[in-house]
C-alpha cells in the first residue's frame, strides 16, 4: 500500500476519487507492531474511504495475493531498502534498530533474502491473525459531525 500502484491507491483514489492521498505502512518492534492505513479525504468521503479500506483488509484475508502483485511489492520494498543505504543517517538508524529489536546487526543481503522468500500464503496467514475487529482502531482528524460507522464483519 505504499505506492501509486497499490490496491489502496488504485481503488480509493483512482477508481472512486475518495482521497487525495492514501497508503499503508508498518512499524515493527520485537514485541509490538503497527500496521496502518492512512488517507487524506473529505468528511463527506470518510465513510466511503473507510468502507473501501475494510474491503481491502477483508480481501487480503480471503484471497491469496496474485504472484505478479506480490512480486511488485517485493521489488518495491527491496529497492527502497537499497536506496536507503545511500543515506548514512538512514543506514545508521537501520543498524541501531536491528540491534535494539533483534540484538544483532542484520546484513542487507539477509533482509533482501527474507523479503524475497515471502509467499502469498504468509501474507494471508498474518492477515487472518491480526486483521480482526479486536485489533483495529479508527481515527479521523478534521471537522466531522458525529456519525456511527458500521464496521461490519472483518
Amino acid at each position: 500500500g505504499g505506492g501509486t500502484s497499490s490496491r489502496l491507491w488504485q481503488n480509493i483514489r483512482e477508481e472512486h476519487g475518495f482521497a487525495y492521498s492514501v497508503g499503508a505502512s508498518s512499524v515493527s518492534y520485537q514485541d509490538f507492531g503497527l500496521f496502518h492505513i492512512f488517507a487524506a479525504t473529505s468528511p463527506e468521503n470518510f465513510a466511503g474511504t473507510l468502507g473501501l479500506c475494510l474491503k481491502e483488509i477483508t480481501k487480503i484475508k480471503d484471497e491469496l495475493v496474485p504472484d505478479h502483485e506480490l512480486q511488485l511489492a517485493k521489488d518495491q520494498i527491496c529497492a527502497s531498502i537499497l536506496l536507503g543505504l545511500e543515506d548514512s543517517g538512514v543506514r545508521a538508524g537501520n543498524l541501531s534498530s536491528c540491534e535494539i529489536t533483534h540484538g544483532r546487526q542484520i546484513p542487507v543481503e539477509e533482509t533482501i533474502a527474507s523479503v524475497r522468500n515471502v509467499e502469498s500464503k504468509d501474507l494471508q496467514d498474518l492477515a487472518r491473525e491480526y486483521f480482526s475487529q479486536e485489533f483495529i482502531s479508527i481515527v479521523g482528524l478534521g471537522n466531522f459531525k458525529t456519525e456511527k460507522i458500521a464496521m461490519g464483519k472483518i
